[in-house]
């Protein structure tokens, strides 16, 4: 089934989703508001309080220690109600919307825009050449009919025309049933090369001319890849690169499937980002990835 034609968004979720982001940002901007006031009337009372005429000394000392209370503290208190404001939406976005993008394809699925590097680390079997942004992550993790699997997304900078420019990519790792697979390297010739795995000991190509003109294969034993590597498999790869762009390269070892997207467009949520129907289309299609590489390569639990 291609879960491809089943993404249809409700709009009155796209307005609920809207109408909370209008109301994160505005208090948002309203604590930073003050904030800024508060910082400044604090800083600016205790110059004025010491050259202040005709009050007592007494009332000069609580004028200044009230300054320096609104400096040190006013200030910092606002800035945490507006990082919370931007965080409850967030956590609101996670734990109330997300999981209806999975719904029906999953099993124990979890989303999270944020998560600890430290531990993402420990759970990568091929790491990658460039560590994923702490904040903008957007990991998740579940079961598809038994295979658990985690996925992130994460940025890097990339040479564009006359600066910098900013790409993306999401990383996919499946636990696989069998632990007797060979192990296999297969690259986009286009992109960066994100995994740190050089190529291995029997390079081949296939009979596929599409797959042939994107990607280079390398594996253990070619015999024993040729098992894995079927025409439908290939087929898969070549229609996950149609449906989601980007450059798919792929590792597979023992009970481990690594997969990887280059220049993927990683949905990013924040304050700043309207909720349109079209955004939230990309997030589910986005959030199905894990299921749909395992419905386009024929994994079978």
């Amino acid at each position: 089934m291609d879960v491809m034609e089943n993404i249809v968004i409700d709009p009155k979720l796209v307005s609920t989703l809207e109408n909370h982001r209008k109301k994160a940002l505005l208090l948002f901007v309203f604590d930073v508001v003050l904030a800024s006031i508060v910082g400044f009337a604090g800083f600016a009372l205790i110059p004025v309080s010491l050259i202040l005429e005709g009050v007592t000394e007494l009332l000069k000392g609580l004028l200044v220690a009230l300054g320096f209370v609104l400096f040190l503290g006013g200030t910092p208190l606002f800035v945490f109600l507006a990082l919370h404001a931007k965080n409850h939406y967030l956590k609101e976005f996670e734990d109330t919307f997300s999981p209806r993008f999975a719904e029906g394809h999953y099993e124990e699925f979890h989303f999270s825009f944020k998560k600890d590097l430290s531990d993402l680390e420990k759970k990568v079997s091929l790491p990658l050449r460039e560590k994923p942004d702490e904040d903008h992550a957007s990991y998740y993790e579940g079961k598809v009919s038994g295979l658990p699997f985690f996925s992130f997304s994460y940025s890097h900078m990339k040479a564009g025309k006359g600066h910098p420019d900013e790409a993306f990519g999401r990383y996919i790792e499946l636990s696989l049933p069998s632990k007797d697979n060979p192990e296999i390297l297969i690259e986009a010739k286009k992109g960066k090369k994100m995994f740190k795995a050089s190529p291995l000991k029997d390079r081949f190509e296939t009979e596929s001319i599409a797959f042939n003109e994107y990607h280079e294969m390398s594996a253990s034993s070619h015999e024993e890849a040729l098992k894995v590597i079927t025409p439908a498999f290939l087929d898969g790869i070549n229609v996950l690169n149609q449906e989601y762009g980007g450059h798919l390269s792929l590792y597979m070892k023992g009970d481990k499937l690594v997969l990887y997207f280059e220049d993927y467009p990683s949905f990013v949520l924040g304050l700043n980002t309207v909720i349109t129907t079209s955004a939230l289309e990309a997030f589910r299609k986005e959030v199905l990835l894990p299921y749909r590489v395992i419905d386009a390569l024929h994994i079978k639990a």
